[in-house]
């Protein structure tokens, strides 16, 4: 009986860590490295990179946040999009902090969003907030400094992020002509010492930040005195939104809060491209958001994201999206490198399969798309090498991209 146990634990462990059989010899001509150097990308896998933006009129970047590397990487792959026609540039932050984003100019965009996020900065024990998401580091603003030199249109594609609603208060009043300013000016600093006071409630006392504020009659008339002023609207839109959504988390309908939240991202993705008259045809963009976000199929919730849309949109206009999804293995801490498959971290060692191919030095690419075809059809070389997580990557994306060693960003506040 014991002897039977043992065998069926073994048998059950390779299905589940069946990563760990696939070997390089599997995957060698789907294999591909570079390096970034002074901002030019050199190596076999640079010219298979050119070639697939070439070929591409939509490129997804599923990023992992806050993560060095990949901002690095978008700062040097832009001028090579803008060089092929690439003018758009989609991020995962709300449609009023897009704008602001697209307001700002080269080459004063690092020192501009330093300046914001100085402002609206909190802190909270150890961590800090900024107003806009994703863009606390310098590396994160120098990609826009980037996109911003070669006159791309940036916008955002997602809720407001409530850390950015004082931020958001800010604009609408600066929006106000000089004699609604004197009328309003009073309602204008009550409304922003109330969220100011309903955040604390919240750091220290448990209370929901959003829910005092969707119950705050004085945030109430704020909002309708502000939209006095006809630019406002699709501010207090947005606001009204972000607010209904993360609502939705306190009435624990995490269902509900999450495809709202897709279906939101969606609204303003169409949005945008009926305003600028965007053809797929014709035009191109580049997006970079959460991984989950951008891919293609149905996510790992179950839910056909933003990825897919976009990637239906170009099959169905006869043009290519490319999704690129990203992973990582080593990291720097304390000026050592550190592996991450050596620790038994679940989550990592689901992905361990294709985390094992990482390099110290060297970027790696993965293209995924013939093991598709390997996996699942005849003669199915890589049948049993691939657990349920690799078997979903590819799916959901087309490359896989593993940064080398990196460390932490450069704080921009």
């Amino acid at each position: 009986m014991k002897n039977s146990l043992l065998i069926l634990f073994v048998i059950l462990s390779q299905l589940a860590f069946g990563q760990d059989i696939l070997s390089l010899e599997d995957i060698k001509s789907n294999y591909y490295k570079f390096t970034i150097n002074n901002g030019h990308i050199e190596g076999n896998g640079a010219q298979f990179l050119l070639e697939e933006f070439s070929n591409s009129h939509v490129v997804m970047l599923g990023e992992y946040h806050m993560q060095k590397s990949i901002s690095d990487f978008t700062k040097t792959i832009i001028p090579i999009l803008n060089k092929n026609g690439y003018k758009y540039f989609g991020l995962e932050v709300g449609p009023t902090m897009g704008d602001y984003l697209n307001t700002l100019s080269s080459p004063k965009v690092v020192s501009d969003i330093k300046k914001v996020n100085k402002q609206y900065l909190i802190v909270d024990g150890e961590d800090t907030y900024t107003p806009i998401p994703f863009f606390s580091n310098i590396e994160d603003a120098q990609f826009l400094e980037q996109a911003k030199k070669h006159g791309w249109n940036i916008f955002g594609v997602d809720q407001e992020y409530y850390d950015s609603y004082p931020f958001l208060f800010d604009i609408m009043f600066e929006n106000l002509n000089s004699k609604r300013k004197v009328i309003h000016k009073n309602l204008y600093q009550s409304a922003k010492d109330s969220i100011d006071a309903f955040y604390l409630k919240e750091m220290n006392e448990g209370l929901s930040y959003v829910t005092l504020i969707n119950e705050s009659l004085l945030i109430f008339n704020f909002l309708k005195a502000m939209k006095e002023e006809k630019a406002n609207l699709p501010i207090v839109e947005a606001f009204n939104k972000s607010v209904a959504i993360y609502k939705m988390n306190d009435d624990n309908k995490w269902y509900d809060n999450y495809q709202s939240r897709i279906t939101y991202m969606k609204q303003l993705l169409r949005q945008k491209f009926k305003n600028e008259k965007f053809d797929i045809t014709r035009d191109k963009l580049l997006i970079k958001m959460g991984r989950l976000h951008l891919s293609k199929g149905t996510s790992p919730y179950a839910f056909s994201e933003l990825g897919n849309t976009l990637d239906e949109l170009a099959a169905f206009s006869g043009v290519n999206a490319l999704g690129i999804g990203f992973e990582t293995r080593y990291y720097i801490e304390n000026d050592s490198i550190v592996d991450q498959l050596d620790s038994d971290n679940k989550r990592i060692q689901n992905y361990k399969g294709f985390k094992q191919f990482g390099d110290k030095y060297e970027w790696v690419i993965l293209d995924l798309r013939p093991m598709r075809k390997d996996f699942h059809w005849h003669p199915k070389q890589l049948k049993g090498k691939l657990n349920t997580y690799l078997q979903k990557l590819i799916s959901n994306y087309d490359i896989l991209i593993i940064p080398p060693a990196y460390d932490d960003g450069t704080p921009n506040y």
